[in-house]
């Protein structure tokens, strides 16, 4: 301890101790009116006490900002989920630290957060915020589990008002019926081709189209009649990936399919023959890339005016898929895991809008009948 006589006649009392969780020299002191012997002893109390509550103090391993921390996070999740995820994560949080990315950890409230979120909120859809929201509770997490905060007094008192909040519309788990789909194919089929065979394809395997367009010969065994999906196309990063929820699956298909695909993977051939194109993929642009979905879905919009209320998108064979499988006694887990759901509730909605459309349409029926 060492004393510093102050301008004003009085004394301060100084002392340093070594912080236990930095290792740093620090330093406490206290301002006495007197140099005595009881002083001295007073001070030397009063600094011990001091030393102590300050080492009690929880403070945070490192000294970060909210941008900083959000950077530290993607760089880990990089190597844990596929690029497209690391797209839509920059994407998402970069728009939050654009508003905060230069607050320091220790200084974010709940209300700071709140408050920033309410203002996105007025302007945007809720789907758009929550997922904003969802990966700055995560980021947050992420700075306790690794030293940047020392506890968590933020995420359980974070709120997103439930405002802006679209239902899902009816399209959303729209479906054909058999009638439907083979006016659209016949409609279609003589202009295109082969995104007919892979609309049918879609159709008869429940398969989401980018899996679809990154199938490959090597993964279809005619002898077992299954698909093997490896994989599936990231459109905005242009690269191939695992598909969705990161898991590979085998599902079957019956001999309707089984021609189709012979027929596919021969016409491929020829094609890629005929342009000079060095592919595996069995549906391929003249430049060897796998067709897009967008450019898959503007095709489908040229044909919306066959039908009323449908708005035609390549989930749409999907869902029909769905709807066919279990109106036909098909167990819906086994569905489920079949199209890669990652959990029932998921294939159960698509099939309640069916269970619902059948309900009306008895009701009408009943109601057409005389006793």
């Amino acid at each position: 301890m060492w004393v510093e006589k102050r301008p004003n006649g009085k004394f301060k009392y100084c002392e340093r101790y070594k912080d236990p969780v930095t290792g740093k020299d620090r330093k406490v002191s206290i301002t006495l009116t007197s140099n005595s012997n009881i002083a001295k002893k007073k001070a030397v109390q009063e600094l011990n006490k001091l030393i102590q509550n300050k080492s009690k103090e929880k403070r945070p391993l490192k000294s970060a900002t909210f941008g900083d921390v959000v950077k530290q996070f993607i760089e880990i999740k990089e190597k844990e989920v596929k690029p497209s995820s690391i797209f839509a994560y920059r994407d998402r949080l970069g728009q939050v630290v654009k508003e905060i990315g230069d607050v320091p950890m220790e200084r974010l409230t709940p209300a700071l957060i709140n408050n920033l979120f309410l203002n996105m909120i007025k302007e945007l859809s809720y789907s758009t915020v929550s997922n904003r929201f969802r990966l700055t509770k995560n980021v947050i997490e992420f700075a306790v589990k690794y030293g940047y905060l020392v506890e968590d007094n933020i995420t359980h008192n974070m709120t997103l008002p439930n405002i802006n909040k679209k239902s899902r519309g009816a399209n959303d788990f729209k479906y054909l019926e058999p009638h439907q789909w083979e006016i659209l194919f016949k409609a279609m089929g003589r202009q295109y081709p082969e995104m007919t065979t892979m609309f049918k394809l879609q159709l008869q395997t429940g398969m989401r189209y980018n899996e679809l367009s990154s199938l490959r010969d090597e993964d279809i065994d005619f002898g077992k009649k299954t698909i093997h999906i490896k994989r599936t196309y990231d459109n905005k990063n242009k690269l191939f990936t695992t598909p969705k929820g990161n898991e590979q699956r085998t599902i079957y298909f019956n001999s309707d399919t089984y021609h189709l695909l012979r027929k596919a993977v021969k016409d491929s051939k020829i094609k890629a023959m005929a342009m000079g194109v060095r592919t595996d993929l069995i549906f391929f642009t003249k430049n060897g890339n796998p067709i897009s979905i967008s450019t898959a879905n503007e095709t489908l919009h040229k044909y919306d005016y066959l039908f009323e209320e449908i708005n035609l998108t390549t989930h749409i064979f999907r869902h029909t898929f769905i709807t066919q499988m279990i109106s036909n006694k098909v167990d819906i887990s086994l569905v489920s895991k079949h199209v890669g759901h990652r959990s029932i509730e998921i294939t159960q909605r698509i099939y309640t809008h069916f269970n619902e459309k059948m309900n009306k349409e008895l009701k009408e029926e009943i109601a057409r009948v005389s006793f």
